[in-house]
């Protein structure tokens, strides 16, 4: 498919066939929109197979990928300390938008003490 230029058949096609390693690589090339659905597709995915991921790792993984509201559950169960310490631990230190989108989450989440990461 990709040698015939079919990038968003190929996409879906390792999307499908849980091919996430290929899925992402493709979908990172063609736009914001196709890593959004493939990173979302990825997660939901992963989290139906039985394979439970910590809402923490959950959110940073959509976080990572641009698609990510701070879920409310993660805000008033205190979840937020583990996705504030999984981003800031994988965050490249040149990236702050990751981290500026979770401060901004949390103040919305009324969460302004949590807000203020650095």
């Amino acid at each position: 498919m990709l040698i015939k230029g079919q990038q968003q058949e190929a996409q879906q096609f390792a999307m499908q066939q849980q091919l996430w390693s290929h899925a992402l690589l493709i979908s990172s090339v063609m736009g914001p929109q196709a890593w959004q659905a493939c990173v979302d597709a990825f997660v939901a995915q992963t989290n139906s197979g039985g394979a439970e991921l910590a809402q923490s790792l959950v959110t940073a993984y959509k976080l990572f990928g641009g698609t990510q509201q701070l879920a409310p559950a993660a805000s008033q169960s205190g979840a937020w300390r583990d996705t504030v310490a999984t981003v800031v631990a994988n965050v490249k230190s040149a990236d702050s938008d990751t981290l500026l989108r979770l401060a901004d989450q949390l103040k919305q989440n009324n969460l302004v003490e949590a807000s203020h990461l650095w």
